[in-house]
């Protein structure tokens, strides 16, 4: 491959990358982790994590098949597929129970009991959604080296951190903006989300 091609392969990595991050079961994942904050940073932190999670998660995968040979049978992703769906499912109704509390008692204050478990659940959700998510960039292996093969793994990775990262700035801001201007529509726009996560998620089990 010549060195003009090996750059447009790694830039397109990083582009494709950038785009997965917009799956529709990542934004919802992602929308349903940002109400449970107030905290521009805090939900910065959510989205920093889920793209951890999920773009570390292909690149291991990534090396350890390079390195061993070893590919997760089809069955351990079919298996983390039908996780992200009952996950989807399960924090929708998470975000519904908890949307009186939120606007009661004040977002911060209403989840402290339980923010150890915030903080984990995204890269928790971002590794679960990289499992069920690996095969179809592992099957690129056969088409390049793997130096190569390395390079676009690590990019795409990178890219669905960078655009994650972006995706939870713009929901901060965003959730910032309705819970002081347009308050009375916050609850509903949680229980639209929710809604929204139980539905995809649902579908995902069926389908």
């Amino acid at each position: 491959m010549t060195e003009l091609s090996i750059w447009t392969l790694l830039s397109m990595s990083l582009i494709v990358g950038m785009i997965h991050a917009f799956d529709a079961d990542h934004v919802v994942a992602m929308s349903s982790f940002v109400n449970h904050s107030s905290k521009v940073k805090a939900i910065i932190g959510y989205a920093f994590k889920w793209g951890v999670g999920h773009g570390g998660t292909i690149l291991m995968l990534a090396a350890v098949v390079v390195l061993t040979g070893f590919m997760l049978p089809e069955q351990w992703t079919q298996y983390a597929e039908t996780a992200v769906g009952a996950a989807l499912v399960i924090l929708g109704f998470r975000l519904i129970y908890q949307t009186p509390r939120l606007q009661n008692n004040g977002n911060d204050q209403a989840i402290q009991s339980s923010l150890p478990a915030n903080r984990l659940i995204p890269l928790l959700m971002g590794i679960l959604q990289g499992v069920a998510g690996s095969t179809s960039v592992i099957s690129l292996l056969p088409t390049m080296s793997q130096n190569e093969f390395l390079g676009y793994v690590a990019l795409f990775s990178f890219g669905c951190l960078v655009s994650m990262s972006c995706l939870g700035v713009g929901f901060a801001y965003s959730h910032e903006l309705i819970r002081n201007k347009f308050t009375q529509y916050a609850p509903r726009v949680n229980q639209f989300i929710g809604l929204i996560s139980i539905g995809l998620g649902s579908y995902w089990l069926m389908s």
